[in-house]
């Protein structure tokens, strides 16, 4: 029900709860009975705004109060604002939505007051309930870059209410869209391995609903020598690279002045027992020759020279078994990943 990543150390869709909130939903399961397994049961209703008037399109979805491992149920609200959600099992759920297009932000984590709940039983198999957002929030949108370098950085924001102890943290690309409540004082921290915190500043962040600020963040490297690894791409290569680590059968890289190399074949798939790398600004990337040859690859971003992009990390279980990145131009990877 409740997923995604860390106080708050509970979250959905990449958003964190806070403690206060996530222990009363904890409190509720435990004192709730369980639901029953028939998924006989339906919740409908309608998106308003303040003023009354319907939201459409908006995503709307329900919690139950039983056992946190269940997930959370979705729908979208048509051109009416109407919504329905059905084949749930019997029992008490909260309702909450967003629609963050229009600035309406989650209700699960941003509303003031609690949401709508409604019970559904074998004797009253459907609720009806109406899901009111309160004003919208104010945006802050940017991107977020390597000091040095101009690289795009992906980051997690921290953002703390100055009024009281709310904290909401999240992870966003580095070309980012944040929502904050609204006619609120907070401030912003940004933070990415391998960097110096970015923070927002002496001066309280405050924007009225439906307001706008644009901040672009620099982020002056901090690397840890200590993870560092250098990659050896095919001289022309353009595309996804792909690195799959800890396979027991293959053969470990290489390690040059304590530091693994990672050289990738034509193919653009490296198969390895060594332990995936990490992102950040501590990595090396090289072109090789078949006459065993390197240069660097550019890493003036400002310039739109830069050629590395999308570094990501494949998770199973607990463990990191893959990692990958793009190689070539900003407008080949947006052309890639837009498929």
């Amino acid at each position: 029900m409740l997923q995604q990543p860390a106080g708050e150390r509970v979250c959905e869709n990449g958003r964190l709860m806070s403690l206060t909130r996530f222990a009363g939903i904890l409190l509720l399961a435990l004192s709730v009975p369980a639901q029953t397994t028939t998924e006989a049961g339906v919740i409908q209703g309608s998106v308003v705004d303040a003023g009354g008037n319907p939201v459409k399109a908006a995503r709307v979805y329900v919690l139950p109060y039983g056992p946190l491992a269940t997930r959370a149920r979705t729908a979208t609200a048509d051109e009416t604002g109407a919504f329905g959600i059905d084949r749930l099992a019997f029992g008490t759920y909260d309702v909450f939505g967003n629609k963050e297009d229009e600035d309406y932000a989650d209700t699960l984590w941003f509303s003031s007051t609690a949401g709508p709940s409604v019970t559904i039983s074998a004797q009253q198999p459907t609720g009806t309930v109406v899901l009111r957002f309160g004003p919208k929030a104010g945006t802050i949108t940017g991107t977020a870059r390597d000091e040095r370098t101009g690289k795009p950085v992906p980051v997690g924001f921290t953002m703390r209410r100055l009024s009281d102890s709310w904290v909401h943290e999240m992870s966003q690309p580095p070309n980012f869209r944040v929502l904050i409540p609204a006619s609120e004082e907070f401030s912003l921290e940004a933070s990415a391995e391998g960097y110096q915190k970015w923070e927002s500043g002496s001066h309280p962040l405050r924007l009225e609903p439906g307001g706008q600020l644009h901040l672009d963040i620099k982020l002056r490297p901090q690397p840890d020598k200590a993870r560092a690894s250098r990659f050896l791409v095919p001289e022309g290569y353009r595309g996804l690279l792909r690195l799959d680590c800890d396979i027991g059968d293959q053969s470990a890289v290489p390690r040059d002045t304590g530091v693994n190399v990672f050289k990738f074949p034509d193919s653009g798939t490296l198969r390895t027992s060594s332990s995936c790398p990490e992102a950040g600004p501590q990595n090396v990337y090289y072109y090789y020759s078949q006459d065993g040859s390197t240069h660097a690859f550019s890493d003036n971003y400002w310039d739109g020279n830069g050629l590395i992009w999308g570094e990501y990390s494949g998770i199973r279980g607990n463990d990191v078994v893959e990692f990958g990145f793009f190689v070539g131009t900003e407008e080949e990877y947006t052309k890639a990943t837009s498929r």
